[in-house]
Protein backbone atom coordinates (compact mmCIF):
# COMPACT_ATOMS: atom_id res chain seq x y z
CA UNK A 1 0.00 0.00 0.00
CA UNK A 2 1.03 3.46 -0.38
CA UNK A 3 -0.12 6.26 0.48
CA UNK A 4 -0.32 9.98 -0.91
CA UNK A 5 -1.41 12.75 1.74
CA UNK A 6 -2.62 16.24 1.30
CA UNK A 7 -3.04 15.30 -2.25
CA UNK A 8 -5.89 17.95 -2.86
CA UNK A 9 -6.74 17.54 -6.72
CA UNK A 10 -3.63 15.58 -7.52
CA UNK A 11 -4.79 11.96 -7.55
CA UNK A 12 -1.67 9.61 -8.21
CA UNK A 13 -2.11 6.14 -9.39
CA UNK A 14 -1.59 3.41 -7.29
CA UNK A 15 -1.63 5.59 -4.02
CA UNK A 16 -4.49 6.00 -1.53
CA UNK A 17 -4.81 9.36 -2.10
CA UNK A 18 -5.76 11.54 1.19
CA UNK A 19 -7.56 15.16 1.57
CA UNK A 20 -9.12 16.78 4.28
CA UNK A 21 -11.55 17.68 1.04
CA UNK A 22 -13.77 15.31 -0.55
CA UNK A 23 -13.10 14.80 -4.14
CA UNK A 24 -13.28 12.19 -6.79
CA UNK A 25 -10.58 9.98 -6.08
CA UNK A 26 -9.84 11.10 -2.61
CA UNK A 27 -10.22 9.27 0.35
CA UNK A 28 -11.37 12.13 3.01
CA UNK A 29 -9.11 12.25 6.25
CA UNK A 30 -7.93 14.56 8.98
CA UNK A 31 -4.08 14.43 8.62
CA UNK A 32 -4.37 15.86 11.66
CA UNK A 33 -5.39 12.65 13.81
CA UNK A 34 -3.50 9.56 13.66
CA UNK A 35 -3.90 7.26 10.81
CA UNK A 36 -6.12 4.32 10.33
CA UNK A 37 -3.77 2.04 8.78
CA UNK A 38 -1.95 -1.13 10.62
CA UNK A 39 1.80 -0.77 12.25
CA UNK A 40 3.98 -1.64 9.48
CA UNK A 41 1.82 -1.55 6.76
CA UNK A 42 2.47 0.81 4.37
CA UNK A 43 5.08 0.77 1.46
CA UNK A 44 5.77 4.14 0.98
CA UNK A 45 4.29 7.80 1.60
CA UNK A 46 4.10 10.71 -0.40
CA UNK A 47 3.46 14.15 0.60
CA UNK A 48 3.43 17.44 -1.59
CA UNK A 49 3.36 21.09 -0.39
CA UNK A 50 1.24 19.66 2.70
CA UNK A 51 3.09 19.70 5.65
CA UNK A 52 3.74 23.92 5.48
CA UNK A 53 -0.10 23.66 5.91
CA UNK A 54 0.12 22.17 9.35
CA UNK A 55 1.34 23.54 12.67
CA UNK A 56 4.51 22.26 13.60
CA UNK A 57 3.21 20.51 16.60
CA UNK A 58 0.89 18.62 14.19
CA UNK A 59 3.48 18.13 11.26
CA UNK A 60 5.77 16.40 13.37
CA UNK A 61 3.02 14.02 15.30
CA UNK A 62 1.86 13.22 11.60
CA UNK A 63 5.43 11.99 10.61
CA UNK A 64 6.02 10.12 13.46
CA UNK A 65 2.86 8.39 12.43
CA UNK A 66 3.92 7.68 9.14
CA UNK A 67 7.15 6.30 10.25
CA UNK A 68 4.77 3.80 12.57
CA UNK A 69 3.14 3.17 9.59
CA UNK A 70 5.56 2.39 7.19
CA UNK A 71 6.70 -1.16 6.99
CA UNK A 72 10.34 -1.51 7.34
CA UNK A 73 13.07 -0.47 4.87
CA UNK A 74 9.48 1.53 3.50
CA UNK A 75 10.91 5.35 2.60
CA UNK A 76 9.02 8.61 2.50
CA UNK A 77 9.07 11.57 0.11
CA UNK A 78 7.86 14.68 1.50
CA UNK A 79 8.30 18.46 -0.96
CA UNK A 80 7.96 21.73 0.65
CA UNK A 81 8.73 25.11 0.00
CA UNK A 82 12.37 25.72 0.95
CA UNK A 83 11.97 28.25 3.78
CA UNK A 84 15.85 29.73 3.15
CA UNK A 85 15.37 30.13 -0.54
CA UNK A 86 12.66 32.39 0.11
CA UNK A 87 13.83 34.34 2.66
CA UNK A 88 16.84 34.60 0.28
CA UNK A 89 14.72 35.41 -2.79
CA UNK A 90 12.71 38.26 -0.17
CA UNK A 91 15.65 40.13 0.34
CA UNK A 92 16.81 40.11 -3.07
CA UNK A 93 13.55 41.91 -3.66
CA UNK A 94 11.13 39.19 -4.93
CA UNK A 95 8.24 40.40 -3.38
CA UNK A 96 6.31 37.41 -4.52
CA UNK A 97 8.37 34.95 -1.72
CA UNK A 98 6.17 36.26 0.54
CA UNK A 99 3.19 34.58 -1.13
CA UNK A 100 4.75 31.19 -0.89
CA UNK A 101 6.12 32.39 2.54
CA UNK A 102 2.47 32.36 4.12
CA UNK A 103 0.53 31.05 1.54
CA UNK A 104 -1.80 32.11 -0.58
CA UNK A 105 -4.38 32.88 1.89
CA UNK A 106 -7.38 32.78 -0.46
CA UNK A 107 -10.53 33.74 1.08
CA UNK A 108 -12.66 30.49 -0.64
CA UNK A 109 -9.58 28.32 0.01
CA UNK A 110 -10.60 28.72 4.08
CA UNK A 111 -7.63 28.13 6.68
CA UNK A 112 -5.72 25.47 4.09
CA UNK A 113 -4.41 27.72 2.32
CA UNK A 114 -2.21 29.60 5.04
CA UNK A 115 1.25 28.21 5.34
CA UNK A 116 1.81 27.37 9.41
CA UNK A 117 5.36 26.24 9.28
CA UNK A 118 8.83 26.57 7.30
CA UNK A 119 11.15 24.15 6.29
CA UNK A 120 15.03 24.37 5.35
CA UNK A 121 17.18 21.15 4.47
CA UNK A 122 18.56 21.64 7.96
CA UNK A 123 15.49 20.98 10.30
CA UNK A 124 13.55 18.90 7.91
CA UNK A 125 16.65 16.26 8.04
CA UNK A 126 16.64 16.55 11.55
CA UNK A 127 13.44 16.21 12.45
CA UNK A 128 13.21 13.22 10.09
CA UNK A 129 16.29 11.29 11.61
CA UNK A 130 15.11 12.42 15.43
CA UNK A 131 11.92 10.85 14.80
CA UNK A 132 14.30 7.40 13.69
CA UNK A 133 14.23 7.84 10.28
CA UNK A 134 17.48 6.60 8.38
CA UNK A 135 18.97 7.11 4.94
CA UNK A 136 18.23 10.81 4.94
CA UNK A 137 18.20 12.83 1.59
CA UNK A 138 17.56 16.51 0.22
CA UNK A 139 17.36 18.22 -2.29
CA UNK A 140 16.16 20.57 -4.17
CA UNK A 141 11.64 19.97 -5.31
CA UNK A 142 10.68 18.05 -8.31
CA UNK A 143 6.90 18.81 -9.00
CA UNK A 144 5.11 21.60 -9.99
CA UNK A 145 5.25 24.07 -7.32
CA UNK A 146 9.22 24.24 -7.66
CA UNK A 147 8.81 26.14 -11.17
CA UNK A 148 7.57 29.30 -9.24
CA UNK A 149 9.08 28.58 -5.49
CA UNK A 150 12.61 27.37 -4.13
CA UNK A 151 11.34 23.85 -2.72
CA UNK A 152 12.90 21.24 -1.40
CA UNK A 153 12.62 16.93 -1.35
CA UNK A 154 13.44 15.23 1.62
CA UNK A 155 13.70 11.38 0.73
CA UNK A 156 13.96 8.89 3.96
CA UNK A 157 13.92 5.32 4.95
CA UNK A 158 12.58 3.68 7.95
CA UNK A 159 15.02 1.44 9.34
Amino acid sequence: MKLHLGCGGVIKPGFVNIDIRAGKGVTVLDLRKTLPYKTSSVDRIETYHFLEHLPRDASSRLLVDCFRVLKPNGWIVIEVPDILGLAKILVEGNLKAIHHIYGLQRPDRGKADFHLWGYCPQTISKLLRNIGFVEVFTGPGTDYHSKKEPCLRAEAKKG
